[in-house]
């Protein structure tokens, strides 16, 4: 029986010479102390960098799902696929279109989750395993042993939500007014399934619905009293039609 931890970080990294030319991608598991409990680097092919990113994400949450784990930290070096996981950045380029889709479902296997982009240097032990798989010339996956490091806490790099909504401490409660229609919603959300935002997105909820509703939690959380409460806030991916309330949770 596989042993279910509570809180484990990600670390994902992906890479091609040539752009496109030949593709590695790499994830690394750990707990929040440091201890390396999984790593695996894996050949691609002709591809590029953008679709090696992504594919080592996916790769990392497939690893993490199989161990159970409740809370998952994410960090990647690459910017473009953080801002586009978290809504900031839309995904335009067809190939990553797809990719985009298999990461939001990974996503909903976990209870909690956050992703945060990272310097290079911070992500070491990913960027190593990326480069030693490109070395050995695609001969399927491999295991090569990254050099263990102290832990590097991470307390400089902000979350998402940390940075446009201020004082994260507030919880708001979201409610499902208006189901989305089924063919157009990962996480198939109901009417009347409710979700807690804190510094976390919480788990069950579309990213899409997630993406929609960040504008609306950060004017509730620096203003308690703003009307919006009052309001019902749509997701807007075409098709959709899902619709949300807002609230604020007691301390």
């Amino acid at each position: 029986m596989t042993h279910r931890r509570n809180e484990l970080e990600l670390y994902v990294d992906g890479g091609a010479r040539g752009n496109p030319g030949p593709a590695a991608c790499a994830f690394v598991l750990k707990e929040p102390e440091g201890n390396i409990l999984g790593t695996e680097g894996f050949f691609l092919g002709q591809t590029t960098n953008n679709v090696a990113e992504y594919s080592g994400l996916i790769q990392g949450l497939q690893a993490a799902k199989k161990l159970g784990v409740k809370e998952l930290h994410i960090f990647s070096d690459s910017e473009l696929m953080v801002k586009q996981i978290i809504g900031e950045y839309r995904v335009k380029n067809k190939d990553l279109q797809e990719l985009h889709r298999q990461v939001q479902r990974l996503l909903l296997a976990f209870d909690r989750w956050q992703i945060k982009h990272i310097r290079r240097e911070l992500n070491a032990d990913a960027d190593f395993l990326v480069n030693e798989t490109l070395d050995t010339g695609g001969n399927g996956s491999v295991k090569p042993k990254p050099k263990k490091k102290p832990h590097e806490p991470m307390t400089e790099q902000l979350t998402f939500l940390e940075k446009i909504a201020g004082d994260v401490n507030v919880k708001v409660l979201v409610e499902v007014v208006s189901p989305p229609t089924e063919e157009n919603c990962p996480a198939l959300m109901q009417k009347g399934q409710c979700f807690v935002f804190t510094e976390f997105v919480p788990a069950g909820i579309c990213i899409h619905a997630a993406q929609s509703l960040l504008p609306a939690i950060n004017a509730l959380r620096h203003d308690p009293s703003s009307e919006i409460k009052n309001q019902m806030i749509k997701c807007d991916y075409p098709g959709c039609g899902a619709g949300f309330k807002l609230s604020i949770l007691p301390a």
